[in-house]
């Protein structure tokens, strides 16, 4: 009885904004759990999220945009549900947040042939590493970041590239992102 009450509030509190627009915007990362179709994105993620809203008649416009501006759209209110996106302290500050009902892996990968030892975050000092901008990677990571040389890129399929050109060692993200975009 508790999760269907607990459920019923959630849903209550996840459709309330919808009612102030004409559809509830979405947005999930391009990835494995969504795809670049034009200007919308398309797949299982938004499947899901559509077809929940569809019983309480709340049409669902999702929408491609970069993380960073995502990030912003959600602060600001103009975007009311992330459908794929890690806690931390700092967005908990503007968003609400649902149990997880994915676990999405964190990797770290190298070019073929380019391979070096990698127990733990620290042995990633001291080499060229790039990360997706604006994405979270644990607490860990985040109180390892000054030591590292890291840069920010614009998508997976950029930071790939990258590795494969020798401009980086390392890439650090979402395991299925990349398994998508190396293919």
């Amino acid at each position: 009885m508790k999760k269907i009450l607990l459920t019923c509030i959630i849903t209550i509190f996840l459709i309330n904004p919808a009612y102030s627009s004409d559809a509830l915007s979405v947005y999930a990362p391009p990835s494995i759990w969504a795809q670049k179709a034009g200007s919308k994105l398309e797949g299982p993620i938004i499947s899901l999220v559509t077809d929940i809203f569809a019983e309480f008649d709340v049409p669902v416009n999702s929408k491609f945009l970069p993380w960073p501006r995502a990030m912003l759209q959600a602060k600001n209110g103009k975007l009311d549900l992330i459908a794929t996106i890690f806690h931390t302290d700092q967005r908990a500050e503007f968003l609400d947040f649902t149990e997880p009902y994915v676990e999405i892996p964190t990797v770290v990968i190298v070019a073929k042939g380019k391979s070096f030892p990698f127990a733990t975050l620290e042995d990633l000092i001291g080499k060229k590493g790039i990360k997706l901008g604006g994405a979270s990677l644990g607490k860990k990571y985040d109180e390892l970041k000054s030591k590292l040389n890291i840069k920010e890129k614009a998508d997976e399929l950029s930071m790939v590239k990258m590795l494969s050109l020798g401009r980086a060692d390392y890439a650090i993200g979402s395991k299925y992102a990349f398994l998508v975009k190396a293919k």
